[in-house]
């Protein structure tokens, strides 16, 4: 592919993700922001294998970066203990991944994927017609 194609492709990329944020509702915004983070924790688990510290650095900071968005989501007037507790398992996961990233600990890693995991399963879980009342 040349340098043309690849820019286009760029662009569209670009005007795609735009596009359909702007038309989400904020039930798929939030599933969004789980999937780019899930896939940030998964390329910084390929990276931590591969020895790969600077781009594993990126992928950790790329997925704090999310969480630090998903706790901005949180409502705590309307979202009461639910919304405490989310910010507490956020909160716990993003210091964990720094734990993680400085000691090269991929089973710390690992748990964190997998808490937020479960969490984005619940999330993605939540009726349609229940989830048309968080836009």
């Amino acid at each position: 592919m040349n340098a043309v194609s690849l820019r286009a492709l760029q662009l569209y990329d670009e005007v795609t993700y735009d596009a359909s944020v702007e038309f989400a509702n904020n039930h798929a915004l939030v599933s969004m922001l789980f999937r780019a983070l899930l896939d940030s924790l998964n390329d910084a688990l390929g990276h931590m294998r591969r020895n790969e510290y600077a781009s594993k650095g990126e992928c950790v900071t790329k997925a704090q970066g999310i969480i630090t968005g998903l706790i901005s989501t949180l409502d705590f007037e309307r979202g009461g203990d639910i919304a405490k507790d989310l910010a507490s398992i956020y909160g716990y996961c993003h210091r964990s991944l720094t734990r993680a990233h400085a000691q090269n600990d991929e089973s710390k890693l690992t748990e964190v994927r997998d808490t937020l995991n479960k969490l984005y399963g619940a999330w993605a879980s939540i009726p349609p017609s229940i989830a048309k009342g968080t836009h």
